[in-house]
């Protein structure tokens, strides 16, 4: 699929949407798969609701957006300017963020690799960071059995679980926040799709209390 039909199969499905327009947040979709990125890239923006539950004004934060197709943002844009939310949603009168990831249709699909027990070597411990700007203050410290992810605001602790030589589970251990203290003792599936020379990765994450689907890239730094 070239970019062109990426852009088809994106622009069709906002045509689709603006035919049902009155919806909730959670049914905006923010995952397309495009030949227009390497890996995985986000575009990030604030939009305002106003006192009739319609989007009035979209920006795009261009300093923590990396995918820049112009067009593509565009649609985006115009996308949301077009939604009108439930009359009692309590999104009203407010600014919000949402984010939009792209990934490589390559990754749409891809299944793990399964023909080996020992893990990646240089993913089973170290430092590393998420791509994903909107994470990028955020370190993750990995060791054989314990994964924690700090940040200025949040010290999250998992168990990590390896099934494969590409995939773990993340296991809830230690929560501070109390939106998360309820997932304790739940996991999230990773799957590692591509592993690069220096370390980083792909993954492909699966949370097993909603069942939402996240794509990302993890950068090792050390």
């Amino acid at each position: 699929m070239n970019n062109q039909s990426a852009l088809m199969k994106l622009y069709t499905y906002l045509i689709i949407s603006f035919l049902f327009c009155n919806i909730a947040k959670s049914q905006i979709q923010t995952n397309y798969f495009v030949d227009d990125v390497n890996t995985v890239d986000c575009a990030f923006f604030e939009f305002c609701v106003n006192d009739n539950a319609k989007i009035t004004e979209v920006n795009l934060i261009e300093n923590m957006s990396t995918y820049k197709n112009k067009e593509t943002l565009q649609q985006l844009k115009d996308y949301l300017l077009s939604l009108e939310f439930h009359p009692d949603t309590k999104l009203k009168n407010a600014c919000h963020n949402i984010t939009f990831t792209f990934i490589n249709s390559k990754y749409e699909h891809m299944q793990v690799a399964s023909n080996a027990n020992t893990p990646e070597t240089q993913l089973l411990k170290g430092a590393f960071r998420y791509k994903n700007p909107y994470y990028q203050k955020t370190v993750i410290k990995r060791t054989k059995r314990i994964q924690k992810e700090k940040s200025k605001d949040d010290n999250q602790i998992y168990d990590i679980e390896w099934i494969s030589n590409r995939q773990y589970n993340l296991i809830y251990k230690r929560m501070p926040s109390e939106r998360l203290k309820k997932y304790i003792g739940e996991s999230i599936k990773v799957d590692i799709l591509e592993v690069f020379n220096d370390g980083s990765y792909v993954f492909r994450a699966t949370n097993e209390h909603n069942d939402d689907i996240t794509f990302g890239v993890i950068i090792k730094v050390k």
